[in-house]
């Protein structure tokens, strides 16, 4: 994608909706932290352009958007709803598998042998 923010609000959820289904696809690769998709700085430029549009519309609720723009708000919010998912499930995944690592150790030596160490600072 490029680093430009598109102007026009139809062009702009679609770059939204590009965005998140490369997240998407980066969270079902095998190292999702290594993909590029994943961890791009992209957000923050498209939020706010698409933040302006929707005060825009708020201040003017007697023009409604388009039959194609609510379609594709629709794929947006399909999208964000499925990255929300994926997010969900590799957190319970990594917490699972906190859990399952620290519990041989526990039984062996005792509950504060995986408990979390301060680095002794403060």
């Amino acid at each position: 994608m490029s680093s430009t923010v598109p102007t026009d609000e139809a062009q702009l959820v679609a770059a939204l909706t590009d965005v998140l289904r490369r997240k998407r696809e980066a969270l079902l690769s095998d190292d999702p932290l290594r993909e590029v998709a994943f961890v791009e700085p992209i957000w923050p430029p498209l939020l706010e352009a698409l933040a302006a549009h929707a005060a825009r519309r708020r201040a003017a609720p007697d023009t409604p958007a388009s039959a194609e723009l609510r379609a594709q708000v629709a794929a947006l919010q399909l999208e964000f709803d499925t990255v929300l998912n994926g997010v969900n499930v590799w957190s319970e995944v990594l917490r699972r598998s906190i859990d399952v690592a620290r519990a041989p150790l526990q039984g062996a030596y005792g509950s504060g042998a995986a408990a979390p160490q301060s680095l002794g600072r403060g």
